[in-house]
């Protein structure tokens, strides 16, 4: 069935991209690209623990809403706090529905961020079609987006979700912004580590543990930095 969209009358997005934060960045764009388009609307943004700094100095998001997977994931593991962890996910997940989102954007593409989405109530749910999506996610969003080709990057993918409800248009310039106390954080780690006598390179090589396969060799990293 297709549900026809008022945009005069959205007020209240929500953006589920809950991990990791390479991912979480590469849903930025969409982001400057519905706020440009929804100046006045709120943006709420689910995420999780590892990815939810990154999202702390961004001025296009009214509200960051964690989803504390650790320690539900915690509690769920022993049965004594298994059906706390039921409880508070409940919690969680009313919170949501409580906010009234008006149009809801699941880029991940799971099980989990399709119930966030479901439960979210929001009466338009855009999220990606049967084969482009993991976990039968397809089944808990109503706008579902196929893609031209199987491969895409990520932040091409996630702009094909964004654009059924924004159009195509030129992007935004992106920016990741950071707090003061990020800012307070690199000034403190340049007082003690660096001469600030030359301009500052910093490179941050690897990845979490559980992609070992996606690490570059550390000679290639020496190169790129000579």
């Amino acid at each position: 069935m297709s549900l026809e969209i008022d945009k005069n009358k959205i007020k209240r997005i929500l953006i589920i991209r809950l991990s990791a934060i390479g991912d979480v960045v590469r849903v930025l764009p969409s982001l400057a690209l519905l706020r440009e388009h929804f100046p006045n609307a709120e943006i709420s943004w689910v995420v999780e623990e590892n990815a939810y700094d990154i999202l702390g100095g961004m001025s296009g998001i009214d509200e960051i809403i964690l989803f504390p997977r650790r320690r539900l994931t915690q509690k769920a593991k022993s049965p004594i706090t298994f059906f706390c962890a039921i409880a508070e996910l409940g919690r969680f997940l009313k919170c949501v529905k409580n906010k009234k989102f008006d149009v809801a954007f699941d880029y991940h593409g799971i099980l989990k961020s399709g119930i966030i989405s479901y439960s979210s109530g929001a009466p338009i749910r855009f999220g990606f079609a049967k084969g482009f999506s993991k976990e039968m996610n397809h089944l808990f969003n109503n706008r579902k987006i196929g893609l031209s080709v199987p491969k895409l990057s990520r932040i091409t993918r996630n702009l094909l979700l964004t654009e059924e409800l924004t159009g195509k248009g030129n992007l935004p310039e992106i920016h990741i912004e950071t707090t003061d106390e990020d800012k307070r954080a690199v000034d403190d780690i340049e007082t003690e580590y660096l001469s600030r006598k030359r301009p500052r390179v910093i490179v941050h090589p690897g990845t979490s543990p559980k992609t070992i396969y996606k690490r570059w060799g550390a000679d290639r990293f020496a190169t790129v930095s000579d």
